[in-house]
């Protein structure tokens, strides 16, 4: 076999630097090249983050209102989601809420473009600011908007309601923990993001993905299906299937069929969910109990989004989902003069990523940061992230270059991978960093020179298993990302890299020293997927010192290796802000450290600590969260921070309903305030506290 490096060339197709998304363009590498292209429906369509770009002396009516004629006209080039035409037909009426936000920012939102055309420039008056990969699901046919179900407000949500939103997957809507009674729902709204539309369904506006309920939808559905599984089988499209049981049958499956018909939980996962179990720590309660001061808000992410753990897509569906969050915040509720009156929301989400730049200014930290920094002018908006799993995982590294003593770490990409593999560097600009790779088989690649612009193919006999992405994030920082093709690939076998040890060696042409940082993207399959990816990891001579909280020869030398456990904080997670709250996880009892195992650290990052963190396990012998499962009076346990968040956004939401401060000192009244700030706990862990309705402990004392 022949394998060979060789420059590609700087930008990759019809795509401006600027806007080239590595993750996409692998993507669509891959998939063009596979032999599942024949499952996913035609035209495939772009999610396309803009702003608003008045030309030639447009104002920004003028511009809004060019962009709806255009949507209605151009049938095969723009498609809006009903965010973006609510957003636009306010500002071409003049409205003067709109025209406000105008006054703060120039508008931002989504539009949806057929993929051939997704990067073309100068037509519309709007400026891209990010290109996501390909939705397969996406509604194409022509969606005729309309004003139903969007400023409709509400008149049930008590007398100082807050909302608690969750942005999550396998949201058991029909659990009793959601509901006021028997066929009363406490989720005032729900977008199912997956969800290929439906005619039997038709209060609420179609969509460009999914399909949104309102509460009266759902409370339809409560009182004329006695069984939960009859709800959930009669709104999806088959049902709740389980997966076949040959296991590549089972990979292809996650892989090809729920990208169209995405399902409401995880493969053999029919009593435990993912966004259930956090829904119900963040707001549920006994249906007894009649809450009307807790509403819901609930975007349920696709499959797809899931159980791709790389994050390309999951930014934006979890943004889009932010977006759709907000504006229902903004119009579901009723004021004195009977017109919708924006109100406080605590958004939680429990998703994380380990690779990105880590200081804030990635895509969708940034985004969540100004959207929230501009809603809170006007009214309470909280946005609460968990901190990350990543700290024993051996997936990130900081080396420090000089022109004399270059610098390198392994890369252990495992056999039997089914997904690709992204590894992101990261270092200042104008540096005179190189990259060379050594695979494990075949030559290594020519010195790359991080401070230019290029791709890079690593191929096999002429095809492409890797390539090597070089380009600036902002004006000082450059971003290099490194993706290889799974290493077992029964769909199409050619594409298919070695597994083993790529060494990354990084160099320096100019004096002085650098650090480059290095972070291998999350690729593991989520729990109760069947078995799809496989976590890559970084290795060096140094990893093996004795871990004294596990008893495991598998730390890395404190000071000698360059993989380290700081610096592991969820890129998600990175944005400074005093209401983006970063939580991380503890034990409630422990014999060590009163950190998580897995709780990720800050240190070595401009947020050098999360905010505070709160009880995600009850102990060793009893790990994890005790919550609800998918159906009413199910139970399961989960771990992670994502089970920490949702304990401070219920905090959060209780404090802000009874008018009370939800500062760190607030949050942490019983709990553990800390001598000083961790890198992992933050400034305290807070109270571990009974949710109604469920023992707080499997054991009591």
């Amino acid at each position: 076999m022949a394998y060979a490096w060789n420059v590609k060339k700087a930008v990759a197709g019809n795509v401006p630097m600027a806007l080239r998304d590595p993750y996409s363009d692998w993507e669509r590498t891959n998939r063009v090249a596979g032999a599942q292209t024949s499952i996913v429906p035609k035209p495939l369509w772009q999610p396309v983050y803009v702003e608003l770009a008045p030309v030639g002396g447009q104002t920004a009516e003028a511009a809004a209102d060019a962009l709806i004629v255009a949507e209605k006209t151009d049938a095969n080039d723009l498609r809006f989601n009903e965010d973006t035409w609510w957003l636009l037909d306010k500002i071409r009426s003049g409205d003067a809420a709109a025209m406000a936000a105008l006054a703060k920012a120039m508008p931002r939102f989504f539009v949806f473009r057929p993929e051939p055309v997704a990067h073309e420039a100068g037509i519309y008056p709007f400026k891209p600011l990010k290109i996501g990969p390909a939705i397969p699901f996406a509604f194409t046919d022509k969606v005729e908007h309309t004003d139903a179900g969007w400023d409709k407000p509400n008149r049930w949500f008590g007398e100082s309601p807050v909302f608690t939103a969750v942005i999550d997957d396998q949201i058991g809507f029909a659990n009793a923990r959601f509901r006021q009674d028997e066929t009363t729902t406490r989720i005032a709204r729900l977008w199912v993001q997956g969800m290929p539309f439906q005619e039997t369904f038709t209060q609420a506006p179609k969509q460009v993905i999914g399909r949104e309920f309102l509460d009266e939808e759902i409370n339809g559905l409560l009182g004329s299906l006695e069984f939960e599984d009859d709800i959930y089988r009669s709104i999806y499209a088959h049902g709740v299937p389980d997966m076949p049981p040959d296991p590549i049958l089972a990979a292809q499956r996650v892989r090809q069929t729920n990208l169209i018909d995405p399902t409401h939980i995880r493969p053999y996962a029919f009593q435990a969910g993912h966004g259930t179990h956090v829904l119900d720590l963040a707001a549920g309660y006994p249906m007894e109990n009649a809450r009307q001061d807790r509403p819901i808000l609930a975007v349920q992410i696709p499959t797809l989004a899931t159980a791709e753990t790389w994050g390309a897509r999951l930014d934006l569906f979890v943004l889009l989902g932010v977006i759709r969050v907000l504006h229902w915040a903004d119009t579901i509720a009723e004021g004195p003069d009977g017109k919708p009156k924006p109100m406080p929301v605590v958004l939680n989400i429990s998703y994380g990523i380990s690779a990105g730049p880590k200081d804030g200014t990635g895509f969708l930290e940034a985004e969540i940061r100004r959207l929230v920094k501009l809603r809170n002018a006007t009214v309470k908006t909280v946005v609460v992230l968990p901190s990350g799993n990543g700290y024993r995982a051996h997936t990130h590294a900081s080396l420090t270059v000089t022109k004399a003593t270059p610098q390198s770490v392994q890369q252990r990409v495992q056999p039997e991978d089914r997904s690709v593999t992204f590894t992101e560097i990261w270092c200042d600009a104008g540096q005179g960093v190189t990259l060379t790779i050594m695979p494990p088989v075949g030559p290594a690649s020519m010195p790359i020179p991080i401070d230019t612009d290029g791709t890079y193919n690593w191929s096999r006999d002429d095809i492409t298993i890797g390539r090597i992405y070089v380009q600036p994030h902002g004006d000082t920082r450059r971003q290099v990302v490194f993706a290889l093709c799974p290493t077992i690939n029964y769909p199409d076998p050619a594409h298919c890299a070695s597994a083993g040890a790529y060494t990354l060696t990084l160099g320096k042409t100019t004096p002085g020293d650098v650090t480059v940082m290095v972070d291998v993207q999350r690729d593991d399959t989520p729990s109760s997927f069947p078995q799809f990816g496989r976590q890559a990891y970084l290795d060096d001579a140094f990893v093996g010192v004795l871990d004294p909280e596990t008893g495991n020869f598998a730390a890395p030398h404190a000071t000698r290796s360059n993989v380290k456990w700081e610096g592991t904080l969820s890129a998600h997670a990175s944005a400074i802000d005093d209401n983006v709250i970063v939580v991380g996880g503890a034990y409630d009892r422990h014999a060590f450290s009163p950190a998580a195992l897995y709780s990720a650290s800050a240190a070595m990052l401009p947020r050098k600590t999360p905010t505070l963190s709160a009880i995600s396990e009850e102990s060793r012998a009893h790990p994890g969260s005790v919550a609800s499962g998918l159906f009413s009076g199910s139970v399961c346990t989960f771990s992670g921070t994502s089970m920490a968040a949702p304990r401070v956004a219920r905090a959060i939401v209780d404090r802000m309903v009874k008018g009370e401060p939800y500062d760190t000192a607030a949050l942490l009244t019983g709990g553990q305030m800390l001598a000083a700030p961790d890198a992992r706990l933050g400034v305290g862990i807070m109270a571990f506290g009974v949710e109604p309705g469920r023992l707080a402990r499997r054991i009591r004392g």
